[in-house]
């Protein structure tokens, strides 16, 4: 989702029929997780993620574990970027502080999962390939609960 949408998600939020919001079809159950924890975070964010991890291909677990911190410091830069920028250009109201933080909270919550849930990931080669299991599991249960927790809060409308 792209750092604009996540932002103003106070004002609009996707559907459950839309094709934004549906993981392809003939993915399996773990991949679906994935890709719902995924609409958490900001596309930007994965995009810059993927290619640290593709571009500079880190051989060393601390290269990788530097792109994952890379991208965490950025949660916030980018939301300043994507609420800032919109706003001077006569875009749509920006949310509420408030709720800009906790948006960014569940975006950096929904990114480490994400990369925990990542079977070849920096927490699968640090701790075991196991480890990815349970964050698939953790990503499973956060699937559910951050939808409901940001409609509980107000942070999206139906």
């Amino acid at each position: 989702m792209a750092i604009i949408h996540l932002a103003s998600a106070a004002y609009t939020s996707p559907r459950k029929g839309d094709k934004a919001t549906a993981a392809p079809k003939g993915l399996g159950r773990a991949a679906q997780v994935i890709d719902a924890i995924a609409q958490f975070i900001p596309a930007d964010l994965l995009a810059i993620y993927v290619t640290g991890m593709d571009f500079l291909s880190p051989k060393a677990l601390w290269g990788e574990w530097a792109v994952v911190g890379t991208c965490v410091l950025l949660v916030p830069v980018l939301f300043l970027l994507g609420t800032k920028l919109p706003a001077m250009a006569d875009a749509p109201v920006s949310p509420e502080k408030s709720t800009l933080r906790i948006l960014m909270g569940l975006s950096v919550l929904a990114f480490i999962v994400w990369v925990w849930a990542l079977p070849h990931g920096p927490f699968a080669r640090t701790w075991g390939d196991e480890i990815s299991k349970v964050g698939i599991f953790v990503a499973l249960v956060l699937s559910v609960l951050l939808p409901l927790g940001a409609r509980k809060l107000k942070l999206l409308n139906d």
